[in-house]
């Protein structure tokens, strides 16, 4: 481990005491009027548990375990609150980044998605209002669920291929039917993107450090890693085109407004805007650009001022794609043929199975059987989210997320005049996840429910904050 290495627990417990501390400040109008007994009892519990957790993850990393105990004690205050630190984590996923993490790390997905159902639960028992949110999207999710598990029950290795999809999606499908009910207000709504933006920007500080700290990073031949789900280059890429428009968005409204903390935005634009240029990615680089042009396209009224708009952007797109190009020209070619040749064994694919596909997970392992060219041998994945779930899962697989997609653009669509962000990023990241292969992870689904929890709650009137306080 060298010095830089050794920092990333102690960045990542900073993001997380940033998330709590965003926390504490949207519902700090309503704790200060808490007894004096109960506010001593929250601060004696808060550094009982730090006390435990610190013990519990060691020294080093110290500041993530005071960071924990605090989201942990927030989390039983307001259900979003344990949301809020639920999503952080699963993105942040510090049992995976952190070297020789301890064993307690790697019970806080269970662990916290324990405590967001309780909190949820209770408060709504407090209440005396045990509703719960459902609706179309839902059952659309659901079905999409089930039919993962036919798919992989029908198709060879199926034992391994269900157990993927029990420890991969099934805390996916739980999590997403938490965040729909538990963000009730503009306030939670804001509170849980500013969370997501904040996340995002530790997983991609995490990975400029992990970078920097390679000596290949010297040589100018290394691009944007780091280690686990969120190690591949594309992958952090495709990340940072999903979080650009929340900081800038976010930042645009706090000087509109005149909002203090927009320095924190302009921060994790930095941090995203480094990382996209190591990462040097040809998608992510459209996808950025064509989402905003998009967005000006439609937010301009005047001809000629679009046209001044696109045309100051165009030299910064410009300088940005050239940046993706310089890499290796045998690298770009063979990562364009390897690609052409993904898509067609994925037809082959679903020309032999039609109907279920060959099976969740079973596209790396009958890669050399369908494919046309050994470009590449050995297990490979489909490097779109479009052709994963077309040949291993079928038409129908493809058609159920294709409504949970075409539902997400709708409503996007609908809320676009207040919340921009959404329909920006679901354009842009809709690009990256074109050439990656996203189905079975959280960020696609993350995106379409965040839209779908905003699409629920009522547009501000005339002259009110467009985002909540």
């Amino acid at each position: 481990m060298t010095a830089l290495t050794a920092a990333i627990p102690w960045i990542l417990g900073l993001f997380t005491l940033g998330i709590c501390g965003a926390i504490f400040g949207k519902f700090w109008s309503s704790w200060r009027t808490f007894s004096f007994p109960v506010s001593l009892t929250l601060l004696l519990m808060f550094l009982g548990l730090s006390g435990v957790m610190v013990i519990g993850v060691g020294v080093t990393q110290a500041l993530l375990g005071v960071g924990l105990a605090a989201g942990i004690i927030l989390s039983f205050l307001q259900p979003v609150a344990a949301v809020c630190i639920l999503v952080s984590q699963l993105l942040i996923r510090p049992w995976e980044v952190i070297a020789d993490a301890p064993s307690l790390l790697g019970t806080l997905p269970r662990l916290l998605a324990a405590i967001t159902f309780t909190s949820w639960l209770l408060h709504r028992l407090l209440r005396k209002r045990l509703s719960f949110v459902w609706n179309s999207s839902l059952t659309v999710f659901t079905f999409l669920f089930g039919w993962l598990l036919l798919s992989a029950l029908l198709a060879p290795y199926a034992e391994y291929n269900l157990e993927d999809i029990f420890r991969i999606f099934l805390p996916i499908f739980g999590f997403c039917i938490l965040l729909v009910n538990c963000v009730e207000t503009k306030r939670d709504f804001a509170l849980v993107t500013q969370s997501l933006t904040l996340a995002l920007a530790a997983v991609i500080a995490t990975a400029l450090v992990y970078t920097l700290a390679d000596p290949e990073f010297l040589t100018g031949g290394l691009r944007l890693q780091s280690v686990g789900q969120n190690g591949n280059t594309n992958d952090l890429a495709a990340l940072t085109v999903l979080a650009i428009p929340f900081s800038y968005f976010s930042w645009m409204e706090k000087r509109k407004l005149k909002k203090s903390g927009s320095w924190v935005d302009v921060l994790c634009l930095v941090i995203f805007f480094t990382a996209l240029i190591l990462a040097k990615s040809r998608a992510a680089m459209l996808a950025l650009g064509g989402a905003f042009g998009f967005h000006l396209f439609l937010t301009t009224r005047s001809k000629a001022k679009l046209l001044l708009k696109l045309s100051l952007l165009a030299p910064v797109a410009f300088g940005l794609f050239v940046v993706a190009l310089h890499r290796d020209a045998a690298d770009l070619e063979g990562s364009s043929d390897s690609r052409f040749n993904y898509i067609l064994a994925g037809f082959k694919m679903l020309r032999a199975h039609p109907f279920f596909g060959v099976g969740v997970g079973n596209y790396p392992r009958f890669y050399d059987q369908f494919t046309l060219a050994y470009i590449e041998t050995g297990e490979r994945t489909a490097h779109s989210t479009w052709m994963l779930l077309l040949s291993e899962t079928g038409l129908m697989g493809l058609l159920l997320f294709g409504i949970l997609f075409y539902t997400s653009v709708k409503r996007a669509w609908s809320i676009r005049a207040v919340y921009p962000e959404l329909l920006v990023s679901l354009f842009g990241y809709s690009i990256t996840m074109t050439f990656l292969s996203h189905a079975y992870c959280l960020y696609p689904y993350l995106l379409f429910f965040l839209i779908l929890s905003a699409s629920r709650l009522p547009l501000p009137q005339s002259g009110d904050p467009l985002h909540g306080t």
